[in-house]
């Protein structure tokens, strides 16, 4: 089964939701919503999917205004990963203090949400 992953740069939540359902012996690809993305979405990654997921609900509804879903299964997450929101106090994080913080609060999220969908 093809599943895109979309987020909002294709590197983080996709990134990580990518590595984890190809563990699981699934063909994957992630990208990003932003065009100025290191790994934007493409027309071409739209068409060879089957199965789509967003990791948040906004995101769905901007893709919708860059490409057409035609078929495919759709999956909508709600995970959030900006510290602005998440961390109180809102301090400034070392990049350690981050990939930790992801650790620790969004992969973990990451995987409960997306269970209640596998199979895909």
């Amino acid at each position: 089964m093809n599943v895109l992953i979309v987020c909002n740069w294709g590197k983080n939540r996709s990134g990580y939701l990518a590595g984890y359902l190809k563990q699981k012996g699934y063909s994957v690809q992630n990208g990003g919503i932003y065009k100025e993305s290191n790994n934007p979405v493409s027309s071409e990654m739209v068409d060879w999917s089957e199965v789509i997921i967003f990791v948040q609900p906004q995101i769905k509804e901007d893709f919708k205004k860059l490409f057409k879903i035609s078929g495919q299964k759709i999956v909508i997450l709600d995970v959030e990963d900006r510290t602005s929101i998440l961390v109180p106090n809102n301090h400034e994080m070392t990049s350690e203090e981050w990939t930790k913080f992801q650790q620790e609060k969004v992969y973990p999220e990451l995987k409960k949400q997306i269970e209640k969908y596998l199979p895909l």
